[in-house]
């Protein structure tokens, strides 16, 4: 695994099984991409003195590879679930009681996957909050200077040493919004476009709850992050162009997120 194949060999390979010559690269490099991504996060910096040792676990380890992205993906998506919660619990200053019932937050997934995962009134609410801040290469720039500019709210980015057990932190009497180093710079533009379009679009999200016909105040709750989520997407990644995008790329996912300045998870979901 250690010596790389001549160019003449791999122009014989080609030749004989009649293969393109990039198809032997496999799939390693994309692999080393997402591998780099878990070694950025702040628990494990440090851990690896360079990239060949990614490289080489992508090349000789392709399945277990995929088993470490799969693992930090999940541990991510749900650190991410529970600081959207600790953030829900301390705005409303109130503790939840969770009993062996159905937990609101199953009740919200089971209402969103039952429908199309399509919300018109946020998307045309997140194309005309484009065409306000004009934000040209620069989305993230724009929104912190909206936010400031229209709600005196300050975005800063802290250690994980000061915020362990949030992602995000809204304080209400400073009117800062503090992001964690953990976030990955899409994860930091997303967190400051949900905060955003709750914001600007309090009365379409407040539409699209009472459409969804949940049962208590805390899945009402729930449901407005993940609407949050939703719109912010839509402000990322506006839908005419993504759609447009997305054909002209054949729905290749390196591609959009590429174009659009957003992470695989992100590009994908949208």
């Amino acid at each position: 695994n250690q010596r790389p194949l001549t160019v003449q060999l791999i122009l014989r390979l080609a030749s004989v099984y009649k293969v393109d010559p990039h198809e032997l690269q496999g799939e390693a490099r994309g692999s080393v991409a997402a591998l780099k991504e878990v070694f950025t996060d702040p628990l494990l910096v440090g851990e690896l003195p360079g990239d060949q040792e990614l490289i080489e676990l992508a090349e000789a380890a392709p399945n277990a590879s995929a088993a470490v992205i799969k693992l930090f993906r999940a541990y991510r998506e749900q650190a991410e679930r529970l600081s959207d919660l600790n953030e829900l619990l301390a705005r409303e200053g109130r503790a939840t009681a969770l009993s062996g019932a159905r937990l609101p937050i199953d009740e919200v997934h089971e209402i969103f996957e039952r429908r199309p995962n399509h919300f018109a009134a946020l998307e045309e609410e997140a194309a005309a909050f484009t065409s306000v801040l004009d934000p040209g290469d620069d989305l993230f720039g724009a929104l912190k200077a909206w936010l400031k500019r229209e709600y005196g709210i300050v975005v800063k980015v802290l250690p994980v040493a000061t915020m362990p057990n949030w992602r995000r932190r809204y304080d209400r009497h400073s009117q800062r919004l503090f992001l964690s180093e953990r976030l990955s710079p899409f994860d930091q533009l997303r967190e400051v476009a949900m905060e955003a379009c709750l914001i600007r679009m309090t009365v379409a999200v407040a539409g699209e709850i009472q459409a969804l016909k949940l049962s208590t105040d805390e899945a009402r709750r729930l449901a407005r992050f993940e609407l949050g989520r939703y719109a912010a997407h839509a402000l990322m990644m506006p839908y005419q162009a993504f759609h447009a995008a997305a054909l002209r790329a054949r729905y290749d996912i390196d591609v959009l997120r590429s174009r659009f300045g957003v992470s695989f998870e992100q590009a994908a979901n949208r």
